[in-house]
């Protein structure tokens, strides 16, 4: 075992979920890594994985979540933290993303969309978090071709 690996585990031992199965999850425009741990089919967590270079992005992670929840939204608990290795064990918000909602019940469609909007908006009129960087259109860009490499 790496000792990334051997590092996860203690992690999740600590966390009290060390007897759990995991699945990998989709990424985001970042270096971070996700799994879904599953202790049973009704008790789930999501395990962030900042690796060893990304401990600024992963206080960058919990900064916006944090903002997020004082500015009224919803985003994931963290559950329990080791900032030192990287590692966040997260709140899971499960698979209900809008295309499969939307595919198995498609009079949603108008709904999410809306309630979708009004996120943006009320994220628009809310203030910036402080310490967060401003992306001009030319940065964003370059995040996104990192993710497709």
């Amino acid at each position: 075992m790496t000792k990334r690996a051997d590092l996860k585990t203690k992690f999740l031992d600590s966390a009290g979920w060390s007897k759990s199965d995991r699945k990998p999850l989709a990424g985001d425009a970042s270096g971070r890594s996700y799994e879904r741990i599953f202790r049973n089919a009704n008790d789930t967590a999501v395990l962030l994985d900042a690796g060893p270079s990304g401990l600024e992005n992963l206080q960058s992670f919990i900064h916006v979540a944090d903002h997020l929840s004082k500015i009224g939204l919803s985003a994931p608990q963290i559950l329990y933290r080791d900032q030192k290795n990287g590692y966040l064990l997260l709140e899971d918000f499960g698979d209900g993303v809008f295309a499969r909602l939307i595919q198995r019940e498609l009079t949603l469609e108008l709904s999410l969309c809306e309630a979708a909007v009004d996120t943006l908006t009320h994220i628009h009129c809310s203030s910036l978090p402080t310490k967060v960087q401003e992306f001009q259109p030319e940065k964003l860009a370059d995040f996104a071709a990192v993710v497709y490499e």
